[in-house]
């Protein structure tokens, strides 16, 4: 039937409704240009390290700027396939919401099970993509687990990032921030100010463990309270966003971050984690800061034998088994998030 044609599929998915996912929708958002029509995709990145013009004697002619700053690269992607299956077994149960005397036939059924399942695969990657972007952002690289023994790292920096980043160490430390004496003002403005300027507007983010820290100490308290904020105040661009909180603007030592909160939640590889590590903080740019590029996907389709490849974000297939009476659905992406620069934003461990 043609309502199963991948291509059908793809057109329903697009234009269903889906939660968005804060990290990957603010930070890592998808471009037309974004979405590759080959397996692998092209990440390129400009630091001209914020130069100045040379002085010349007049007339005397140019001097050179070197192009230093640009690399590129081509990666192949994440692979995800999740998949559903349906049986007649299935489709002969009454549904959630039928009643004992309703007459839905299996056929009809069907159809629900198919919008159903085509939702549940799609919140389920775009659980991943948020996972991976906040893995990312926390440590500079994200590792898929493909089986218990086997996994792929995706690491964009090596020690360069590292020296970017801020790991207190040892619990004695009183930088930590509920230790006594400690400054998590101070601690956030030296982290905006060691941004460049020429990557504009700042958001910080906040691990579910912080906000607390930060809602009671007394000189953040003193500093909302000067910026007559208010509190329960929830800002426009973050409603749509399950797990954020708005906190408010604040001006730390001459730099305006929006702070957020973040603590949604995900089971990945059969554990609970959250998507932004609850013990850590990042400032980072508001816009510009990176992307989620998309390979294309190649497979065989049922109806014709023949491959076919894709260029979308989730691109679904049905495949159906006659001799067994059941039916797969299953839904493919090929994600890579990654930033653009090496040095646009500064990540805190502030809890041991």
């Amino acid at each position: 039937m043609e309502i199963y044609s991948t291509n059908n599929l793809i057109e329903v998915v697009r234009k269903a409704p889906a939660p968005g996912t804060f990290l990957r929708t603010r930070f890592f958002p998808t471009a037309p240009r974004d979405i590759f029509k080959t397996k692998k995709v092209y990440i390129e990145r400009a630091d001209d390290g914020n130069l100045a013009a040379p002085f010349v004697i007049p007339y005397s002619g140019s001097k050179l700027m070197e192009r230093t700053g640009y690399t590129g690269e081509d990666l192949t992607p994440a692979f995800l396939n999740p998949a559903r299956d349906m049986s007649i077994d299935q489709l002969e149960k009454k549904g959630i919401g039928e009643t004992l005397y309703d007459e839905t036939t299996p056929e009809e059924r069907e159809q629900n099970y198919l919008a159903d399942d085509l939702v549940y695969l799609q919140n389920a990657i775009q659980r991943s993509w948020e996972w991976m972007c906040g893995q990312i952002i926390c440590n500079g690289f994200v590792d898929c687990a493909i089986s218990d023994n086997e996994k792929v790292r995706f690491q964009y920096f090596g020690d360069s990032f590292g020296n970017k980043m801020t790991f207190l160490d040892g619990s004695s430390n009183p930088e930590y921030w509920d230790g006594e004496g400690t400054s998590i003002y101070g601690q956030i403005s030296d982290m905006a100010n060691d941004i460049d300027a020429e990557y504009g507007d700042l958001d910080l983010v906040l691990g579910a463990k912080l906000v607390k820290l930060v809602m009671t100490d007394p000189e953040m308290v003193k500093m909302l309270d000067a910026a007559n904020l208010n509190i329960g105040q929830i800002s426009p661009d973050a409603v749509s966003f399950p797990g954020v909180g708005y906190i408010g603007s604040v001006n730390f030592s001459g730099k305006t971050l929006n702070m957020y909160s973040y603590n949604a939640k995900a089971k990945v590889n059969g554990t609970e984690v959250s998507y932004f590590d609850p013990k850590y903080a990042a400032v980072m740019p508001r816009n510009g800061f990176g992307a989620t590029k998309f390979g294309s996907i190649t497979q065989m389709e049922q109806e014709d034998n023949k491959f076919h490849t894709y260029t979308a974000e989730l691109v679904p297939r049905v495949l159906a088994d006659p001799h067994s009476d059941t039916r797969r659905i299953e839904m493919k992406s090929a994600p890579l998030p990654h930033p653009y620069a090496l040095d646009s934003w500064r990540v805190l461990k502030a809890l041991a």
